[in-house]
């Protein structure tokens, strides 16, 4: 392998493993709360929640399976298990929306044969059906709002609707400007534009910037992407497969919240699960969308919120918060990081072999 491709994948593992470190560090205060509720709860609930986080990286598997099978290529889904963790994991470590974490997943799917450009459609499809699943979810969260006359109680309940109106909307007008065709389409005369200025200004001719010229074709790359991606031809194509892979979503979803109802009977003052549904759905769209890394205090402040709104106790809330937060943040990480570094030298030892064949 050569050796500044090894030196660059130990520098990334390092830098991910130190914004981990940083992330710990900064909540350490959180973790000894942690404990201290730990030693409080009814373990045999405590149980349940590791099996069914268990099967939350399941449905995140099967995901990534069915999401394959639409780009025509079949990976065992205990091949695809470890991944969600590291996936997980690098997402929680830097905040970019879940980008880190599919530009590692693209980086492993080349041991498969999968292309960059293959593997960057497989993770449009990925986003598309966990949005899909969020719209299910948040859908369903407005009707038992309204239902509640939660606005009524607790009227600051208003602002995430609109966020995620307007989140939702944005997607839905990207998708749009992806059907026309190439010539008409406003997204493919901004990339365009993108790549003409990469490759031409004198600013992206400078050496600290020669590397992005260097990949100033992938624009044109992902421009066709979204196209052969959300092209309803292409997705009608493959509608079975895109319903099975935001099924899983859907699942993976539910999971957390059942995490949160079990969490509540450990505490010895059970939350209805519709209320548990609700905090969780909000809570984990404010804390996916947040520019902080692992989204600490984003998190545990919007659920916490939503459950005092609906007469939760305030102990309560914030105990059934910080331990959810512990099974579905702090407890995958350390598996996420081991996994993590376990592929990293896989990949090197790959490219070694590659190397000397």
């Amino acid at each position: 392998m050569h050796p500044a491709r090894s030196n660059r994948g130990r520098l990334v593992f390092y830098a991910i493993t130190i914004a981990a470190i940083i992330i710990v560090f900064l909540k350490f205060s959180e973790l000894r709360y942690i404990g201290d509720l730990f030693r409080k709860s009814n373990w045999h609930y405590l149980g349940i929640v590791l099996v069914v986080e268990f099967f939350s990286y399941l449905a995140q598997a099967l995901n990534f399976q069915a999401v394959l099978k639409i780009k025509q290529h079949h990976v065992g889904v205990w091949e695809l298990f470890p991944i969600s963790y590291v996936v997980q994991f690098i997402s929680q470590a830097i905040p970019t929306g879940g980008l880190s974490g599919q530009v590692f997943f693209i980086y492993y799917l080349r041991r498969y044969g999968i292309t960059f450009a293959e593997g960057f459609g497989r993770a449009i499809l990925e986003v598309a059906s966990l949005y899909t699943a969020y719209a299910l979810y948040f859908i369903t969260a407005a009707i038992l709002l309204v239902r509640a006359d939660a606005f009524q109680n607790e009227p600051r309940l208003v602002v995430f609707i609109y966020a995620v109106v307007i989140f939702f909307g944005i997607c839905s007008f990207v998708i749009f400007l992806s059907q026309k065709r190439k010539r008409d389409s406003r997204i493919h005369w901004l990339f365009d534009r993108a790549a003409r200025y990469v490759k031409k200004s004198s600013l992206m001719q400078m050496p600290g910037l020669r590397a992005i010229n260097d990949h100033s074709d992938h624009l044109a790359m992902i421009k066709d992407q979204f196209n052969a991606t959300l092209g309803w031809e292409h997705f009608k194509k493959n509608i079975r497969l895109f319903a099975l892979a935001s099924f899983w979503q859907v699942v993976h979803l539910m999971t957390h919240v059942v995490t949160l109802f079990v969490i509540s009977h450990a505490l010895g003052t059970p939350i209805a699960f519709w209320i548990c549904f609700i905090a969780f759905t909000f809570s984990k769209f404010i804390s996916m969308i947040s520019i902080v890394p692992g989204a600490p205090g984003v998190f545990e402040g919007v659920m916490t919120l939503v459950l005092l709104a609906f007469g939760v106790d305030a102990h309560i809330a914030l105990a059934a918060t910080i331990l959810t937060r512990a099974f579905t943040f702090w407890l995958p990480m350390p598996i996420g990081w081991i996994l993590y570094h376990r592929y990293m030298r896989q990949f090197e030892k790959m490219n070694d072999n590659l190397v000397v064949s």
